[in-house]
C-alpha cells in the first residue's frame, strides 16, 4: 500500500521484490513485469532493474485526487525463457510461469490549481469601439478553491477584467494601427489565482480582432517631407511618395493635387505621372537657391484626404549630386540662434563694471571726509598779541556725536602752547559754549581748513582730510563775525 500525492509525476514510487532460483543474469532469471489492472488511463508504468531483478513502478500521468482518491493495481511477472518441467517422468511441453501481486493505491490531496475553459478565445470587433464595451468573460474553474481574476498583459490599457465574474469591458477607445497591434490583434491576458496555500494560477488569453475602419488619410513618407535638389538638376522630377495605415480598400491608390491656394504655386510647379503610392514633381521654371514649401492634398481610395507640405531645398553641388551648403547652413543657424545670448551676457557684464565703478570711485568721495569719533580732540590755536589772545578749539560733541568749535577768550599775555589750552577756565568755557550756539553744528564729517593761523609749531592745525573751498569760506566767515561779536561784547 502506498500514497501518492496528486497533480505531479513520480519515478520508483515502489519497488517489488521476486525471486529466482534460476542461474542470475540469464533468461531464465530475468523477470519480466505488467499491469493487468487499474492502469486504464495510463498513469503508470513498471520497469524491471537488470541489477536487481526488481520491478520499480513510476507515475508518469498526474493523478487527480477529486477524481479518483484511491485505486488498484495488479501486477504480473514471468521470466524471459519459458518454464520447463518434467511430470511424472516425461518433459512437458513449454509454458509461461507467471506471479502476481496487488498494490493498493491512495492519492492525497493537494491544492489544485484552477483550469480555463477555454483556455484561450478569439473576440472580433470594429477598431474605434468606445469605452464600456463588453468584449466577453473568462471562465476558469477550480474544485477546492475560491478564484478570482487579475490582468497581467493589457499594454495600451484599453479593458478592465472584472475580478470575480470575469468579464472583460472596454475603457479607452481601441484602435488598428496602435503599436500594440500586431496583424489586427489585441493580445489580453488574465490569471486566475485560488485562494489555497500556496495559491495556485492558471492563464487565459482573450486575442480581440480589430477590424478596420477608414480613419486615416495619406501621409508623406519621412523621405519625401523635406527634399534637396541640385542647381543643375532642378528640372529632372522629384519622386514623392505617400503612405496609409489603413487596409485594403481604405488606402491606395492615392490621389494627389497641388494646392491652388499657395500663390503661384501653379506657375512653379506641376504634378506628373501618379504609379498610386507616388507622384512625380516637377519644376516650371529655372529656381534660385532657397527654400521653398510645395502643399499637396494627397486622398485615399475613399476619397479621405488632408493636406501635406512638401520642403524642397535648392543647392549647390559640389559633385553634382549632394548639396555642400547644409552643414554652413545649420552653423549659420546655431551662431545666428546664439547672437541674442550672447549680447545679453556682454549687456549685463558692462552694467556689473558700471555699477563697481561707482562704488568704488564716489563712495571714497562721498566719505573721505569723515572724522571716526575715537579721533579725540582736535585743537585749532589763534593768536593775537597786540590785544586778548582769542583761542578756538575743537571739540567732540559727546551728546550729538559731532564736532564742534570752542572758541576761548583769554587775557592778553605770552603766548600759549598746545598743552596750555587743554586747561580752559571755566569762564572760557561757559562762554566756548555761547561760541558754539553762536556757531551752530556743521554735521558730522565737515571740517574747515584755516587760512593764515599757525600754531606754536607754525605748522596748520586741521585734519588730514579737507572740505571744498565754498564750505570752507562760509566757515570762515561765520567764524570771524563770531569773534567780532564777541570781542565787542568782551
Amino acid at each position: 500500500k502506498i500514497q501518492i500525492p496528486e497533480g505531479r509525476v513520480s519515478k520508483g514510487v515502489v519497488r517489488l521484490l521476486v525471486q529466482d532460483r534460476d542461474s542470475p543474469f540469464t533468461s531464465a532469471w530475468r523477470a519480466n513485469f505488467n499491469i493487468l489492472h487499474g492502469n486504464e488511463e495510463g498513469h503508470f508504468d513498471i520497469l524491471t532493474d537488470p541489477e536487481t531483478n526488481e520491478g520499480i513502478l513510476n507515475v508518469i500521468k498526474p493523478l487527480d485526487y477529486e477524481t479518483c482518491p484511491a485505486r488498484s493495481l495488479v501486477i504480473a511477472v514471468e521470466n524471459e525463457e519459458r518454464l520447463f518441467y518434467c511430470e511424472r517422468g516425461k518433459l512437458q511441453p513449454p509454458r509461461k510461469a507467471a506471479a502476481s501481486a496487488t498494490v493498493s493505491v491512495q492519492v492525497t490531496d493537494a491544492n489544485d490549481p484552477p483550469t480555463f475553459h477555454p483556455q484561450s478565445f478569439i473576440v472580433s470587433k470594429k477598431e474605434g469601439t468606445g469605452p464600456g464595451t463588453l468584449l466577453g468573460t473568462f471562465n476558469a474553474t477550480d474544485p477546492d478553491s475560491q478564484i478570482r481574476y487579475k490582468r497581467v498583459h493589457d499594454p495600451a490599457n484599453w479593458v478592465s477584467v472584472d475580478e470575480n465574474s470575469g468579464v472583460v469591458t472596454t475603457v479607452e477607445p481601441v484602435d488598428r494601427e496602435s503599436p500594440h497591434v500586431n496583424d489586427s490583434f489585441y493580445i489580453i491576458i488574465v490569471h486566475a489565482v485560488d485562494d489555497g496555500f500556496p495559491p495556485q494560477t492558471a492563464t487565459g488569453t482573450l486575442m480581440l480582432f480589430l477590424s478596420d475602419i477608414n480613419d486615416n488619410a495619406p501621409t508623406l513618407r519621412p523621405h519625401s517631407r523635406y527634399m534637396e535638389v541640385c542647381e543643375s538638376a532642378v528640372h529632372q522630377p522629384l519622386h514623392i511618395e505617400a503612405e496609409d495605415p489603413d487596409l485594403e480598400p481604405f488606402s491606395d491608390p492615392f490621389t494627389f493635387e497641388l494646392d491652388n491656394t499657395l500663390r503661384n504655386a501653379e506657375d512653379t510647379w506641376k504634378l506628373g505621372k501618379n504609379w498610386g503610392q507616388s507622384v512625380e514633381l516637377l519644376t516650371l521654371r529655372s529656381l534660385p537657391r532657397g527654400n521653398y514649401l510645395v502643399p499637396l492634398f494627397i486622398g485615399d481610395k475613399q476619397g479621405l484626404s488632408q493636406k501635406q507640405t512638401v520642403h524642397v531645398r535648392i543647392c549647390p553641388c559640389a559633385s553634382g549630386f549632394t548639396c555642400v551648403e547644409h552643414a554652413d547652413a545649420g552653423v549659420g543657424l546655431l551662431v545666428g540662434a546664439l547672437s541674442p545670448v550672447c549680447a545679453a551676457f556682454v549687456a549685463l557684464a558692462v552694467a556689473l563694471l558700471f555699477l563697481l565703478r561707482r562704488y568704488f570711485v564716489l563712495e571714497p568721495k562721498r566719505h573721505g571726509c569723515s572724522i571716526s569719533n575715537d579721533e579725540g580732540h582736535q585743537t585749532l590755536v589763534m593768536y593775537n598779541e597786540e590785544s586778548k589772545a582769542t583761542s578756538a578749539q575743537t571739540w567732540s560733541d559727546v551728546e550729538g556725536h559731532r564736532p564742534a568749535l570752542l572758541v576761548c577768550i583769554a587775557a592778553a599775555g605770552p603766548k600759549q602752547g598746545a598743552k596750555d589750552l587743554k586747561e580752559v577756565p571755566p569762564s572760557a568755557a561757559s562762554r566756548a559754549a555761547q561760541a558754539r550756539s553762536a556757531l551752530g553744528s556743521w554735521g558730522y564729517g565737515e571740517l574747515f581748513e584755516s587760512r593764515g593761523v599757525e600754531n606754536m609749531y607754525s605748522t596748520p592745525a586741521y585734519p588730514d582730510a579737507t572740505v571744498h573751498r565754498q564750505l570752507l569760506a562760509l566757515v570762515e566767515g561765520r567764524m570771524a563775525e563770531t569773534l567780532n561779536q564777541k570781542l565787542r561784547v568782551a
